[in-house]
């Protein structure tokens, strides 16, 4: 649709070499799940005679070996207590639920971003740069930022192919929201034909919107509030670290929230889920039994921090390039380690024979 589109609107020249419009068409590292490439960005390189380069390999096969470690280390030990929750989950209490539903948010990142990364280190190996399919999502702190950072392929298509044909935000604030929730109700809907899907693409368009009257409520605050006479009584940088911090932890909530109506099987599973979802009667032996033990129960919690941790520290070090380049710059013997190191963890630590390890959006 992208190539059809982009030709129509005089954007990119029709492809005459059929070997090379089968390759856009079926560029394998891509072809199942995405990042949804765009003809400008992988044909130009499909007709350029690529070389070897072993920086660009190692930095490609470093990248496919954190997907590795998030799918497989990560997301598919989550899926454990995640699946045997959300196929019944009329069988447990609300913390249960809670913890399933956490996990899930971490799990269906981990899952998706980590083939993002396999497939984008695929290519590079091969000497193609793919799009950025994420950008540390969970560390967003507006929904719009949430956006600007998952599954990055997919809302830029929307945004170039519906919402700006739609008029985007350049017409009357009511239409702006009616093109949002549209946009967001048609991303549920390409997710499948359930309204499971169809609520998680309204509720994100809803907060959307939210946001829309927020900001403006914020700013009528800002001009009725002096802001100066506030920056002499509290530190203006703990004020905005407090703010940023409030701010994260609100969309964390709202995404979990959502992403609720999208594992749930059914619209009644969802209804039971968020009716039934609290911290009371809190027991950890039952959720360490549904794991596997308090020790996996504990190392799940522990892969999450540290996900997390490493996302922190990659958004707070980007003026000393990238985790991969910063790598790159260790001795010999200190990258290799970390190498062998990596993928014994992946070996050891892995959850390899589980029956329901398929790439989530492999079904999408």
């Amino acid at each position: 649709m992208s190539y059809t589109i982009e030709i129509y609107r005089r954007h990119q020249k029709a492809v005459r070499h059929l070997g090379q419009f089968a390759l856009f068409v079926m560029f394998y590292p891509q072809l199942v799940a995405g990042p949804i490439e765009r003809p400008q960005n992988l044909l130009s390189q499909l007709q350029t005679e690529q070389h070897f380069n072993s920086q660009r390999v190692a930095s490609g096969l470093q990248l496919m070996t954190w997907g590795l470690f998030k799918k497989v280390v990560i997301a598919d030990r989550l899926a454990i207590l995640v699946n045997t929750v959300y196929t019944n989950p009329s069988q447990y209490t609300g913390f249960e639920l809670l913890i399933a539903t956490f996990f899930f948010t971490f799990q269906i990142y981990c899952d998706f971003s980590g083939y993002s990364d396999i497939a984008l280190g695929a290519a590079q190996v091969m000497g193609f740069t793919l799009m950025q399919n994420f950008r540390r999502p969970y560390l967003a702190t507006s929904i719009s930022d949430f956006w600007s950072r998952w599954h990055i392929s997919l809302s830029t298509w929307f945004r170039d192919y519906l919402y700006i044909p739609l008029g985007g935000n350049r017409v009357g604030l009511w239409r702006w929201q009616f093109n949002l929730l549209f946009v967001f109700l048609v991303s549920g809907l390409w997710h499948g034909a359930s309204w499971t899907f169809v609520l998680w693409g309204a509720l994100h368009g809803l907060y959307l919107i939210s946001e829309i009257w927020l900001g403006k409520l914020a700013s009528l605050i800002n001009q009725a509030i002096n802001p100066k006479k506030l920056h002499n009584l509290i530190n203006p940088t703990i004020s905005r670290n407090v703010i940023r911090l409030l701010k994260w932890c609100g969309v964390f909530i709202f995404v979990m929230y959502a992403w609720v109506f999208f594992r749930a099987e059914n619209l009644q599973d969802s209804i039971y889920i968020i009716s039934h979802i609290s911290i009371a009667n809190a027991n950890f032996n039952r959720i360490s039994v549904l794991i596997g033990g308090n020790i996996e129960l504990f190392f799940a919690f522990a892969l999450i921090v540290g996900l997390l941790a490493v996302e922190i520290y990659q958004q707070h070090s980007l003026a000393f390039g990238s985790l991969r380049q910063q790598i790159r710059q260790l001795p010999l013997w200190s990258r290799f380690a970390l190498y062998y190191l990596s993928v014994m963890m992946i070996l050891i630590l892995g959850k390899f024979f589980n029956a329901e390890a398929d790439f989530i959006y492999f079904q999408f």
